[in-house]
């Protein structure tokens, strides 16, 4: 999903119902939040570069995913 402009929040509700989602690159999208995706339990990789709406409250939650290793948040509203 990587380099949709038009992908928006509710574009990427239900990712997080997928049991086998591992890796998942959502960069350059209009969403402002990911929090929902706080309940994937095999995410090893979320990118989320150029996100620029995307804030530091928009990603709280992602630090319970205990699979997480890579988490890219460049260029984006997060601080």
């Amino acid at each position: 999903l990587h380099s949709c402009w038009s992908l928006t929040g509710a574009g990427v509700q239900g990712l997080e119902q997928i049991p086998t989602l591992k890796e998942l690159q959502l960069g350059w999208s209009r969403f402002t939040a990911v929090s929902h995706l706080s309940t994937c339990r095999v995410l090893t990789t979320l990118s989320l570069r150029y996100c620029s709406l995307l804030t530091t409250e928009g990603i709280l939650g992602l630090g319970k995913i205990s699979t997480l290793e890579d988490l890219h948040l460049g260029h984006t509203g997060v601080v």
